[in-house]
């Protein structure tokens, strides 16, 4: 529980950041301005070529999310979220050395891994880590807060902490 609430906590970090950042990024890296430049129409340019991308990882997701089952009973929970994961590092890495618009599709296809295994996975590795008495518990008394129960609490509070964090930090900037 809490080796997953650490790898939740960073890669909710790691999503906030690549949604906050992405279009200044593309930006200056890949259509060449300058970094106060916000209001060009080369920057608006990127802006959409970013919701394209999104567009991109948002579609792969739903695909590769429809297989995440049949890779889990193959591999396991775990090591399906890892490599996952795996996947999603390296598309975020690759788009540091993209040189093209047109190349940060490919790093969205491992973005859009991640992104399905990390709506899907962690709860279904804690699902198969909650004994069956305690999840039939939870079931029956929602507003009881059982050990199980705090614990869920406590893994929803990976999802909400890392954008509080960048924020508090990017506003003192």
């Amino acid at each position: 529980m809490r080796q997953l609430g650490l790898v939740q906590f960073f890669s909710w970090f790691a999503l906030f950041g690549m949604w906050v950042f992405t279009t200044p990024a593309i930006a200056h890296h890949i259509y060449g301005l300058p970094v106060d430049d916000t209001s060009s129409d080369t920057f608006r340019k990127a802006g959409n070529w970013v919701g394209i991308i999104f567009g991109v990882y948002n579609l792969v997701s739903a695909i590769y999310a429809l297989f995440l089952p049949r890779i889990a009973k193959l591999l396991g929970r775990k090591l399906t979220h890892a490599f996952s994961l795996t996947c999603g590092g390296i598309g975020l890495l690759s788009m540091y050395f993209a040189k093209s618009p047109e190349a940060l599709i490919f790093s969205m296809i491992g973005v859009g891994i991640a992104w399905a295994s990390i709506l899907a996975m962690p709860y279904s590795i804690l699902a198969g880590s909650i004994p069956q008495v305690k999840s039939e518990f939870i079931w029956d008394s929602l507003i009881s807060l059982s050990p199980s129960r705090k614990s869920s609490m406590v893994f929803s509070v990976d999802h909400s902490l890392p954008p509080f964090i960048i924020t508090m930090q990017f506003m003192q900037l």
